[in-house]
């Protein structure tokens, strides 16, 4: 599913980073998905605009994060069978450059940002608040 307001023309990032961190959040969706005897695997995506900046969030409905935030950005930590532990280590070092990244496991939140009830597992947003 996809939903993307209205009025988002531009986020200031180097187009080979945005394209990177996107494909790997999608990466580790689809891949922790695979590993769930489930029929109906969902990806969302979501962006939006809060104080001209833009909000990107990625949701899925596996199985999510088990492990500490300071762990899941930490280089090569990974849970994945064949994984390395960069992705999720770049992506929060590259947002350092253009805003931040965040890991949303706070069920609060996650009503706040309205992020439909299906979508239970990870949740990362990416939040473009430097230099736009």
């Amino acid at each position: 599913k996809i939903d993307i307001q209205e009025g988002i023309k531009t986020i200031v990032c180097d187009k080979r980073y945005f394209i990177t961190m996107i494909m790997n959040i999608i990466d580790n969706s689809m891949y922790w998905l695979d590993t769930l005897y489930k029929k109906d695997k969902e990806i969302y995506l979501k962006a939006f605009i809060v104080n001209s900046f833009v909000h990107i969030i990625i949701a899925d409905n596996g199985p999510g994060f088990k492990d500490d935030i300071s762990d899941i950005v930490r280089p090569f930590f990974s849970r994945k069978d064949d994984g390395i532990g960069i992705g999720m280590y770049l992506i929060d070092t590259i947002m350092i450059k253009y805003g931040k990244l965040n890991i949303i496991t706070d069920s609060v939140e996650i009503n706040e940002l309205n992020i439909p009830k299906k979508f239970t597992g990870a949740i990362v947003e990416l939040v473009f608040n430097k230099n736009q």
